[in-house]
């Protein structure tokens, strides 16, 4: 579930779409599938925001359990099965923040996510 490879990253950089729900940044992108996984994603905290390591590594653990809570839903997500979410998740904070905080932000994003899919789901339907 881990985007790892730089062409990919770079692809999701180059290509993805963007959405900020403070304090989440989140691109996405819909690449050919590479594995049975219907999500790859990647988690960012920046050192110019967060100067302390234990603070950014704490700041990716409460995403990737806010993430890992919300795995279920994208088996639900009109995703075609040639294809494969990628995601960046970046923390832009520079204060650490609870995770019920997060959560709600991710909670938000997932929806905008989804209704930008299911957009461009109906785009490519149509172009057939």
């Amino acid at each position: 579930m881990r985007l790892k490879h730089k062409k990919a990253i770079e692809n999701l950089y180059a290509y993805g779409f963007t959405m900020l729900q403070f304090p989440i940044l989140v691109k996405f992108y819909l690449a050919e599938r590479k594995n049975d996984e219907p999500v790859v994603v990647m988690f960012t905290a920046s050192k110019k925001k967060l100067s302390s390591a234990p603070a950014r590594n704490r700041v990716k653990r409460q995403l990737r359990e806010v993430f890992r809570l919300s795995r279920p839903t994208f088996n639900l997500w009109p995703i075609p099965s040639n294809k494969q979410l990628h995601l960046s998740i970046i923390y832009v904070h520079h204060e650490l923040l609870p995770t019920a905080d997060i959560n709600q932000a991710w909670q938000q994003l997932l929806k905008r996510i989804e209704e930008q899919l299911v957009n461009e789901w109906h785009e490519n339907e149509k172009k057939f």
